[in-house]
C-alpha cells in the first residue's frame, strides 16, 4: 500500500511538472537565405500546419475563500485544453483540497496573519524548503493588498517538514 507521504510527493511532483511544462512555445520557420528554397517552403508549410493543429494546455491554482470559516476554504488545481481556432478553453482536470489562509483573519492587508490578497500570482516551486513554512512549497510572488500594504512570504504549502515527514502540530 502506498503511504500518504508517497501519494503526496507523487501528486506534488506531478503538479510541479505540469506547472513547468504547461505552455508550449512557438514554432520557428526555416530561413530561406540559409537553405535552398524547396526546403524552406516545406519547412514553412510544416510549421504552419503544426501551429494550426496545436492544442495546448494551461493550468493554475484557484483559492476560493470561505467567509464563514477561513480554515476550510478550498484550493484547486485546474487544467484546461486550449485551442488555436478561438474555441473557449475546456476544463480537462480539476483536483481540490481543503485549505486555509492566514490564521483566521479575513483582512488581506494584515501582514503575517490575513488572507491572501485576491488576484493572479506567479511563484516558484521549492522542495525541502526550510523556513517559517517547511517542506514542499510554492513560494508566491509578493503582492499589495487593496490598501497598498505589501504582503510578502506568501506560500501554498502542506504540513510537511523539510525532511519529508508530516508536521501535524
Amino acid at each position: 500500500m502506498i503511504s500518504k507521504k508517497a501519494r503526496l510527493l507523487s501528486l506534488v511532483t506531478a503538479l510541479a511538472l505540469l506547472i513547468g511544462a504547461l505552455l508550449v512555445g512557438s514554432i520557428g520557420t526555416a530561413n530561406a537565405d540559409e537553405i535552398d528554397a524547396e526546403v524552406a517552403a516545406a519547412s514553412e508549410v510544416a510549421a504552419a500546419d503544426a501551429q494550426a493543429a496545436r492544442v495546448g494546455k494551461v493550468g493554475f491554482f484557484v483559492f476560493k475563500k470561505n467567509a464563514k470559516d477561513p480554515s476550510i476554504s478550498r484550493l484547486s488545481w485546474q487544467e484546461f485544453r486550449t485551442f488555436p481556432d478561438g474555441r473557449p478553453p475546456k476544463l480537462i482536470f480539476k483536483k481540490s483540497w481543503r485549505a486555509g489562509s492566514g490564521d483566521g483573519s479575513k483582512d488581506t492587508c494584515r501582514t503575517n496573519h490575513g488572507w491572501l490578497p485576491g488576484g493572479w500570482y506567479g511563484g516558484t516551486f521549492k522542495s525541502g524548503f526550510d523556513g517559517d513554512i517547511n517542506g514542499l512549497v510554492w513560494h508566491l510572488d509578493d503582492k499589495r493588498c487593496g490598501r497598498g500594504t505589501p504582503r510578502t512570504a506568501l506560500f501554498i504549502h502542506s504540513e510537511m517538514t523539510p525532511s519529508g515527514s508530516q508536521n501535524c502540530g
